[in-house]
């Protein structure tokens, strides 16, 4: 009866959704199933798009400093500045100098910090260098190692003139004249000065003088000249 029933009632698989997959090596299915790989791939975009994001958010330092030359005279006020869209962690500032590279400061933000003339002001991305009397020994080329979420280099130049006045002494020093030709010119201009402060009054007192000569002349000219005819009557 059992035997009977087995072979009449026939045995049917469920029907698979999927091809069956080849077999690897030790039984198992090679890839997994659409809905495995899928799965995977959407976690693997899931973890490229946070990481993207997580870059994103911290951002690049786009450094900005100031670019080319500065020029100032010399004890004038001398200002050069470098920034950056994140905060800094540390800041070096060299100078190159008659080939030669000295750090003038190497240091760790925020702060101000000061040396031999120079002051360094670093607050959040904002770093400025300022020089509040410039001279000689501050010019040169100035390099900048600036770290906030990467490591920047900037370049600068400095360079200190010499005031106007200066360059007039210069001039006036390369054409000296000898001291006794700078005594004469004195004189000469004493005795200038001493005409024009000549008033009417010494005018009309030399015009006197004059007259007071002319009448004397012409007195003893007649006295001479009536002793003379006396003398020749004498004789007559």
């Amino acid at each position: 009866m059992v035997s009977s029933l087995l072979r009449t009632v026939p045995l049917h698989r469920p029907a698979s959704s999927s091809r069956p997959l080849p077999l690897g090596s030790f039984g198992f299915p090679l890839g997994g199933t659409t809905e495995t790989r899928g799965g995977k791939r959407h976690q693997e975009e899931q973890q490229e798009q946070g990481q993207k994001e997580r870059l994103e958010g911290a951002g690049w330092d786009n450094p900005s400093c100031t670019q080319g030359v500065v020029s100032v005279s010399r004890g004038r006020r001398a200002v050069m500045a470098c920034n950056i869209s994140n905060a800094f962690s540390h800041i070096t500032v060299q100078l190159r100098t008659h080939g030669k590279d000295w750090t003038i400061f190497s240091e760790k933000a925020p702060g101000r910090f000061s040396r031999a003339g120079w002051q360094l002001q670093v607050q959040g991305g904002q770093a400025q260098l300022v020089i509040a009397a410039a001279q000689d020994a501050h010019a040169g080329l100035y390099l900048w190692r600036l770290q906030g979420l990467q490591r920047n280099y900037k370049v600068t130049t400095l360079n200190v003139s010499a005031e106007p006045q200066d360059l007039d002494e210069a001039a006036g020093l390369g054409t000296s004249r000898p001291p006794w030709d700078a005594a004469s010119q004195v004189l000469g201009s004493e005795t200038l000065q001493a005409r024009s402060q000549a008033t009417p009054q010494s005018i009309v007192g030399l015009l006197v003088a004059v007259l007071l000569l002319i009448l004397v002349v012409g007195t003893l000219g007649c006295y001479w000249h009536r002793r003379s005819e006396v003398c020749a009557d004498a004789e007559v």
